[in-house]
């Protein structure tokens, strides 16, 4: 994905929550194919004289131009990674920091980011190291998960502090100083991402449906629970 097409989606996202577009009652609500969503943010920008677009690079900050990860901190800052560095952007303009100025990511760089209820964020690394950065320094990191040497592909917390992994893309969970996961079958097929349902309850979804996860009240395997077959 393209740092343009990060920028335009974030941009088309905050108009339909500031306009608060929904469909009528009754209206059945079509979701787009990846094409046709594409496609109307293009038109969109085209015809809409009120939106503005701008490419952003390395010439105007960023470490490097394969942006994985997009979150804002709680004062409303972006903050994206890619494979040079992490960076920030307020608006105007976009503040890069390389991975030689980052101890903790010169050993791999950084593959995916999420934001802490503490205001700070949390780093994934390619090599499966995960660790909190405030204000691009480095806090401190979690202990080694059950699948060592392995990119960090997503990350998500939860309200309760409790940290949900995507380790290549096969989900985990970090509470209170205790790794958890799944040897089930059924998470042999690769997971996209993590959502937070209305009871704070982590649901996964991928290629063959999405699943609702919770840590048990004994022992470190996950459960699992289908909640829309693939």
């Amino acid at each position: 994905m393209t740092v343009a097409s990060i920028l335009k989606a974030v941009v088309l996202t905050a108009i339909v929550v500031a306009t608060g577009a929904q469909p009528a009652f009754g209206q059945v609500l079509k979701l787009p194919s990846e094409a046709d969503a594409l496609s109307d943010i293009d038109s969109r920008f085209e015809t809409d004289p009120s939106i503005t677009f701008r490419d952003y690079g390395p010439e105007q900050g960023l470490p490097q131009t394969s942006v994985h990860s997009i979150v804002f901190d709680a004062a409303g800052f972006m903050w994206g990674s890619t494979f040079g560095g992490l960076f920030t952007f307020d608006g105007v303009e976009v503040r890069g920091f390389e991975i030689s100025s980052q101890p903790f990511l010169v050993a791999s760089p950084p593959s995916a980011m999420a934001r802490s209820a503490d205001g700070s964020l949390w780093v994934g690394r390619l090599d499966g190291g995960i660790a909190r950065f405030r204000n691009a320094q480095y806090l401190d990191s979690l202990p080694s998960h059950p699948r060592p040497f392995t990119a960090v592909t997503g990350l998500l917390e939860a309200p309760d502090s409790t940290l949900w992994v995507l380790i290549d893309n096969q989900p985990m969970a970090y509470r209170r100083g205790q790794w958890y996961s799944s040897s089930a079958q059924t998470l042999a097929r690769r997971r996209s991402s993590f959502i937070i349902d209305g009871r704070g309850e982590a649901m996964v979804a991928g290629a063959d449906g999405v699943l609702r996860l919770k840590i048990p009240d004994q022992g470190t395997e996950l459960s699992i629970e289908v909640v829309i077959p693939g």
